[in-house]
């Protein structure tokens, strides 16, 4: 409850600044490179399971991470106050291997101003909700980072963006089989109960995209 809190109010109090400070909105859109790493657990709960002569029983273990990746457009709304603080929503979608993942954060960014050069480098923090699913269920959870990047004004309003991130996720499920007996695939089941945990545990992205200040 209290990371909802925080995702949810992080950008309403930077929207709610005294009337005198000077504020733009601003939309982007982004081309984004996704990778996520999801950890996969499975464990005997109860009776054995041979296979290859090698018997499993109630309380061993094995886990494997696989990941994820793919290309796709991020959708950037928010507000640019003083031209030092940026908050803003995020929406993002990237589906891989039949598994989609959708991310939705509230973002802060310090943008960093440099004498001398239009470039203005930024570092940032997120908080938001996650939700990974299959053709046979999701798992749904919250997501937290951080960012770092750069703009760069174009003109008329216009500018381009760079940027690149790291996320944590409190995000998993779990699956426990029926009582199974008898021998598949060359697994010899004896009273088998097992269950197999998924967690989301990390992703990364780089981007780029063009913004609109209004």
């Amino acid at each position: 409850m209290k990371k909802i809190i925080i995702s949810t109010t992080m950008v309403a109090t930077l929207f709610s600044v005294q009337a005198s400070a000077a504020m733009e909105g601003f939309i982007g859109i982004d081309a984004a490179y996704s990778n996520m790493d999801i950890k996969s657990t499975a464990l005997v709960v109860s009776g054995t399971a041979t296979a290859s002569g090698v018997t499993l029983s109630a309380g061993d273990s094995f886990s494997y991470t696989s990941d994820g990746s793919d290309t796709a457009p991020v959708i950037k709304l928010g507000v640019i106050i003083d031209d030092t603080h940026r908050a803003y929503i995020k929406y993002g979608s990237w589906k891989d291997q039949g598994v989609k993942v959708v991310n939705t954060t509230a973002n802060y960014d310090y943008l960093i101003k440099l004498n001398n050069t239009k470039l203005v480098p930024f570092i940032g923090v997120n908080a938001g909700y996650t939700k990974v699913e299959d053709e046979f269920d999701k798992m749904t959870g919250m997501t937290y980072g951080i960012q770092a990047g750069a703009i760069y004004p174009l003109g008329d309003g216009f500018e381009f963006e760079v940027n690149a991130g790291y996320s944590g996720y409190n995000a998993d499920k779990t699956y426990t089989s029926p009582t199974i007996n008898g021998t598949s695939s060359g697994v010899t089941f004896n009273n088998f109960v097992g269950s197999v945990k998924l967690e989301v545990e990390s992703s990364t992205f780089i981007s780029a995209g063009i913004n609109y200040r209004f």
